[in-house]
């Protein structure tokens, strides 16, 4: 099988790198280094050890099964005329046309939201201090004796 880098091995099975290198320095997992001293795990090394991760390797790292399975023209024409569309390139092909509806609606919805804020901007009186008034500097907070007594 392929042989990955420890930071691939490590995103793929959801480790740290620390980790796999505590699990080679303990002899769990078997590694080869190469001539820079780089060190690399075998993939079914690591569904040994990671039994649990074999759902994100094996997304990662597809094996050729053209030549294991004997595949009639009527099985690879799954999709109609076009030969080049496999089943999951359709489904691909479909949730990215329900995406791009989905932000065409949200950039109608986006575009009416602003002609709503700019209504409403309009109809609305500006509160004392802002447009284009100069905006005059805030009272002193009073102190304890001043708010106790009342002067200022």
């Amino acid at each position: 099988m392929a042989e990955i880098g420890i930071s691939e091995a490590a995103r793929l099975v959801g480790k740290t790198r620390n980790t796999l290198y505590r699990f080679m320095k303990d002899g769990k997992l078997s590694y080869h280094s190469g001539e820079s001293g780089a060190r690399t795990v075998d993939v079914s090394e690591l569904l040994r050890v990671f039994p649990y991760a074999a759902k994100a390797i094996g997304e990662s790292y597809k094996c050729d099964t053209s030549s294991d399975t004997n595949m009639t023209e009527s099985d690879n024409d799954v999709t109609g005329s076009d030969s080049n569309i496999t089943p999951d390139t359709q489904g691909k092909d479909e949730v990215i046309q329900l995406l791009k509806a989905q932000l065409a609606e949200a950039a109608k919805r986006e575009a009416w939201l602003k002609e709503r804020i700019e209504a409403l901007e309009k109809r609305l009186p500006l509160p004392p201090g802002h447009g284009d008034q100069a905006v005059s500097q805030p009272e002193k907070p009073k102190g304890f004796w001043a708010r106790l007594f009342g002067f200022r």
